[in-house]
């Protein structure tokens, strides 16, 4: 008898797995739904606007975003990937380094060609902003990669990015090289630091200090929480609320009225590009492909932490940064603020449509290491779950005998005290 067809599992229908493709982008429609409300009723988003974003969003969000890190970051992950320091070196030299560098050459040809210097400038703050968080190791999860190393990038990255930044943006945007409307502040840094450490410090590293405190004191009802209440996807839609917030000061402000349509479309090629270009570079540095030789081979990373450097490498926080041009730009009004945010609201979501297409394309790359690291989980799993079988039969095992033990002693305490009876009664005797 055939049993080929009853032993086949049905074929998904093609309208099913149309639906599920389009589900499994809910943060790229989310992040749309909230632009276009920002564009309808963009003072309902604004700075001073009817929800006071400025701190529901800025403070409120921002700081609910990293304590969901904080309950989020494995300790076992960070404590396993804080020793790969050639990984440290890589992805803070992309972040703090090259990507900087990158966006100035665009944003300075940019303004050179006629283009809003305001936008331009947002382009080269944009650069030196730290990684971002949920999406980070969210992606290299989907791709297979390590998520011990990109938990310990996106620690040290945004640990690291609020004190960096604004010294990047401070040398870079000079009045000697070109800058002066667009330079930051207008003395030195130490008002914009005073600032930064109050604000970012209470919605930042406060929260996310806490969500690492009370992980580590109830690891199990915090990983049942993460996965009830789906904790990487509200941080997900908390970043898209800043996004949202950013796009409703640049609609109320007419910042896409008064840029030129030239800056705009200027600003949304060069993201897709500088994307592309780190993420290469990236790939380029941590493989090596095509160069032999010991040396060589030493450096090359295994393709599961490759693929935690190239999302980590390339992307930029909008949690972090939308706070970042506020404090920096303090002093200048909503309009230019808005104009200077557009970079980062833009380069934020052609990032998280650029890892949408590459997360398959770096899992299929990776599948043979992706395979066996899979395999050696299930196995381990198997053998703690062997391990706690034979654990609750040893504790089974022990009690018994432990019950046995007390009912030979009870029994011979019996016999001890019948003995000192029949004792007593021959000396009566």
């Amino acid at each position: 008898m055939d049993t080929t067809h009853s032993t086949m599992k049905p074929r998904t229908p093609l309208w099913r797995r149309i639906l599920g493709h389009i589900a499994a982008q809910w943060n790229l429609l989310a992040m749309g739904v909230l632009i276009a409300l920002a564009y309808v009723f963009p003072r309902v988003g604004m700075t001073g606007g009817a929800l006071r974003a400025e701190y529901t969003v800025t403070w409120g969000g921002v700081a609910l975003i990293f304590l969901i890190a904080g309950l989020s970051l494995s300790l076992d992950a960070l404590k396993s990937g804080l020793p790969h320091v050639q990984a440290h070196v890589v992805c803070a030299g992309f972040t703090y380094l090259v990507a900087p560098a990158l966006a100035f050459g665009f944003g300075t040809a940019g303004r050179d060609a006629g283009l809003d210097v305001y936008v331009m400038g947002g382009m080269v703050v944009t650069g030196g902003l730290p990684t971002t968080v949920a999406s980070n190791v969210s992606a290299t999860l989907a791709a297979g990669g390590s998520t011990a190393l990109a938990s310990i990038e996106v620690l040290l990255s945004n640990t690291l990015g609020p004190f960096i930044a604004p010294l990047l943006a401070k040398m870079f945007l000079t009045p000697q090289m070109g800058w002066d409307e667009a330079r930051p502040g207008r003395g030195d840094l130490t008002p914009i630091y005073v600032r930064m450490a109050k604000q970012l410090s209470a919605a930042l590293l406060g929260p996310m200090l806490v969500g690492l405190f009370i992980q580590h004191l109830f690891p199990r009802p915090v990983a049942r929480i993460r996965t009830v209440l789906h904790l990487a996807k509200v941080a997900a839609f908390l970043t898209s609320l800043c996004v949202w917030h950013s796009f409703s000061n640049a609609f109320a402000s007419g910042a896409f009225l008064t840029a030129s349509h030239a800056s705009i479309i200027y600003l949304c090629f060069m993201s897709w590009a500088s994307y592309l270009i780190l993420t290469a570079l990236v790939f380029l540095v941590v493989r090596l492909p095509g160069i032999p030789g010991t040396a060589a081979a030493r450096w090359r990373m295994s393709k599961r932490d490759s693929l935690a450097l190239l999302f980590c490498g390339p992307a930029k926080g909008v949690a972090v940064g939308a706070p970042t041009i506020a404090i920096l730009y303090a002093d200048r009004k909503l309009a230019v603020q808005a104009k200077l945010s557009l970079a980062l609201v833009i380069y934020q979501g052609e990032q998280v449509a650029m890892a949408q297409v590459v997360v398959p394309l770096l899992r299929w790359w990776a599948r043979d290491e992706v395979a066996a690291h899979e395999a050696a989980e299930a196995e381990r799993l198997r053998a703690r779950e062997i391990a706690k079988t034979r654990g609750e039969q040893g504790v089974l095992e022990g009690e018994k005998g432990v019950a046995t033990g007390t009912e030979d002693v009870e029994r011979g305490e019996a016999r001890h005290r019948q003995l000192s009876i029949d004792e007593q009664l021959a000396v009566q005797r």
